[in-house]
């Protein structure tokens, strides 16, 4: 049988080391867009998550309210722990810079809300060239009429994330 070369050995020693650390770690290290548009959709469940032993909170949470695989959650913790604690240096600093995961909506609902900004403005430029098709409009509504019509033809950006998620109201007269 033929010796494995340094390289090969080094692989094989990180993954028997990955494969010891707690998968929520692991989870909430890469996948920490997925869970703050987790958190964002489902606001009746963990609303912020601190960076520092994320892992080990996450497992907590997950045998505090009785979950599907509580089990696995039981068996994660002690794994979570260590893996917390190794990457400690690294979550502090994230904590420092980026602060705890908290919701955001995803690019899923961005798109959706930007969809329904472009048709709700588009319907808007249509109501207005009908409405000063018509010489009894208010001058007021022609006013406001002309100011979108001379606007460009897609919607204007959102002006906040609240706007570009859907949590505040888009009025296309209202548009810069």
């Amino acid at each position: 049988m033929r010796s494995l070369n340094s390289r090969t050995r080094r692989s094989l020693v990180l993954v028997a080391c990955c494969g010891t650390i707690g998968c929520a770690t692991v989870a909430t290290l890469t996948f920490t867009s997925r869970i703050e548009e987790e958190m964002y959709n489902n606001p009746k469940e963990l609303q912020s998550l601190p960076r520092v032993y994320s892992g080990t909170i996450a497992d907590a949470y997950c045998v505090s309210q009785f979950a599907q695989p509580i089990l696995l959650c039981l068996i994660d913790l002690p794994l979570s722990i260590a893996g917390d604690t190794v990457v400690l240096p690294y979550t502090i600093v994230r904590q420092v810079k980026s602060g705890s995961l908290r919701p955001r909506c995803g690019e899923r609902v961005r798109e959706s809300v930007a969809r329904r900004r472009q048709r709700d403005y588009t319907e808007a430029r249509e109501s207005c060239a009908r409405l000063l098709s018509d010489s009894a409009a208010p001058v007021a509504t022609q006013t406001s009429c002309r100011k979108i019509l001379a606007g460009p033809a897609s919607a204007p950006p959102p002006r906040s994330e609240q706007e570009e998620c859907g949590d505040a109201p888009f009025d296309p007269f209202d548009a810069p």
